[in-house]
């Protein structure tokens, strides 16, 4: 279940570091976007904690140590919190009467991320997270 975890956890990080790029790009000769309404520190925040836990998780699996796994979990928490917060963001912007266009792009940047990565990665995290849990408490 341990490595079953952390699969889930990078795959979930690949689609974050694939929307972190995409949200990161405003004014780039790549992107029409102009604008972002994520805050870098969120967006970094997020992602940096997610890393973090990510080490934490992989210091569990060496170790086998019950406090790893549950600061593994405590992050997860505080990653959960910021992915939440940037996913209403998202979908508030998505729905608001549809976004702005340049040349026929989206104005935000993370409008121009497609809808199915945003979902698939929030799949993946519940998924990790629950296996996460699940082993936390079998450390008990």
């Amino acid at each position: 279940m341990e490595l079953a975890a952390l699969g889930f956890w990078i795959a979930t990080a690949t689609g974050g570091l694939y929307m972190m790029g995409i949200t990161l790009r405003p004014g780039r000769d790549e992107s029409a976007a102009v604008e972002s309404n994520l805050s870098p520190m969120l967006v970094f925040g997020h992602g940096s904690l997610a890393t973090i836990g990510l080490a934490l998780w992989a210091v569990h699996m060496a170790m086998d140590e019950a406090v790893t796994a549950w600061l593994s979990v405590a992050t997860l928490v505080l990653v959960l919190g910021g992915g939440t917060l940037m996913f209403l963001r998202w979908m508030k912007d998505r729905s608001g009467g549809g976004p702005e266009l340049v040349d026929g792009v989206p104005r935000l940047a993370e409008q121009q991320i497609p809808s199915t990565v945003v979902h698939l990665h929030g799949a993946l995290a519940a998924v990790t997270v629950l296996m996460v849990v699940w082993v936390a408490f079998q450390t008990l």
